[in-house]
Formats: C-alpha cells, sequence, structure tokens
C-alpha cells in the first residue's frame, strides 16, 4: 500500500518508516531539526539505534530511490529512522 506522509523519528528506538514493503521508488526528506539515520531491513524486526544506515542532514532529501540501489547488500523492504539527537519529522512516499 502507498503511503505519503511525516512520520516522528526520536533518539530512543528507530521508528518503522515504512509499514508496507517497498518496491516501487522511495522518497524521505529530514524535516527534523537533528541529522537522522536510515536504516535499511530485511523485515520488521527492530534493529539497534547504533545499526549501520545513511545519514541525512536536516533538509536533506532521498528522491525516487529504488530500494536495492539505498541498500543494496542486503536485500531490504523495509526502513526504520532514528535521530541522532532530539527528535522531528521525516517526510516518507513510497509506494
Amino acid at each position: 500500500m502507498a503511503f505519503h506522509g511525516n512520520i516522528e523519528v526520536n533518539s530512543d528506538q528507530p521508528a518503522l518508516l515504512t509499514a508496507e514493503d517497498v518496491s516501487g521508488n522511495f522518497l524521505c526528506q529530514n524535516q527534523s531539526g537533528e541529522p537522522v539515520r536510515l536504516i535499511g531491513a530485511t523485515d520488521t524486526t527492530v534493529p539497534a539505534a547504533d545499526a549501520p544506515g545513511l545519514e541525512l542532514a536536516h533538509g536533506a532529501v532521498i528522491l525516487n530511490e529504488a530500494m536495492t540501489d539505498l541498500f543494496p547488500s542486503i536485500a531490504a523492504v523495509r526502513v526504520f529512522a532514528v535521530s541522532l539527537s532530539g527528535s522531528g519529522p521525516v517526510l516518507v512516499s513510497y509506494a
């Protein structure tokens, strides 16, 4: 199912950004005031907050990327996000 909206992330525990497996393109913009780490996953198991991932600065955008391009070595179908400090919204859109 497609989704477009904001999801609140914090530094305590990674938040699931993708409620369904992502088979199409993925868009994400960090709208919080702090850097955010995106963590690819093969299922809904919550990763550790310090798991490796892509770090997005405030305002940074990942625009229409395939999951295989973002996380090529793990066959990711889900994305989690964790703020490196504080909390704030992340815009997510996927199909």
